[in-house]
């Protein structure tokens, strides 16, 4: 199996239909196997379950209500080549506004650089299997499940950390969507209580390497 597309959620919003399609209406010709991982549990622990039983050499991940472009798979895989993980470029979209931003990922100068200013967009990262499983065999995880955002973040610093390599597809590969029913900042949520939470877990992962 060449790659992995992992869809985690806890209950479809109504956009999992479409990020399934998206990861599966793909130019790349390889073979992808997309696992739609329903749990109870946070995204972290949801991720990690749904590693052990993905059979692709590359892994990418996207959340139930973000979009795949058709070119994301072909771009990145190219990209990737001998590095470890791979970034690209996102659209962010704002649905209730239809309004469209571009977010251009950079590559870090290190792991210094990175725990400063997240230049990457988490939704655009592929990741080769054999160095999240490094990281679990160093680490005891691949994503750490004491962490309510910015998991990606965390995991990204700690592969810079063991020295692995970064690699840039100039890209737009995803897009990412804003919308009233987001886990994060959704309308349903105490925004100034959850902007203060992840503003401290960013500043707990950032702590680590500053």
């Amino acid at each position: 199996m060449d790659i992995t597309v992992i869809i985690p959620f806890n209950k479809d919003r109504g956009y999992l239909k479409q990020a399934i399609k998206s990861a599966e209406d793909q130019t790349f010709s390889g073979d992808v196997q997309v696992l739609a991982w329903r749990g109870d549990d946070p995204v972290s622990v949801n991720i990690n379950k749904a590693l052990e039983c993905s059979d692709g050499k590359y892994i990418k991940i996207c959340a139930e209500d973000d979009i795949l472009y058709p070119n994301c798979l072909e771009d990145l895989h190219r990209a990737i080549e001998y590095k470890d993980f791979v970034c690209a470029n996102a659209h962010d979209w704002v649905e209730s506004q239809d309004k469209t931003t571009e977010f251009h990922s950079t590559i870090p100068f290190d792991v210094r650089a990175l725990a400063r200013l997240n230049t990457i967009h988490g939704l655009t990262v592929m990741y080769r299997k054999e160095s999240l499983d490094l990281i679990k065999e160093i680490y005891g995880f691949v994503f750490d499940e004491s962490l309510t955002c910015a998991e990606e973040y965390d995991l990204h610093l700690r592969m810079l950390e063991q020295g692995m390599k970064l690699a840039k597809c100039d890209k737009f590969v995803a897009k990412y969507r804003i919308h009233d029913d987001q886990k994060s900042l959704g309308k349903n949520v105490h925004k100034g209580q959850r902007i203060k939470d992840r503003f401290d877990e960013k500043m707990r992962i950032k702590n680590k390497y500053l």
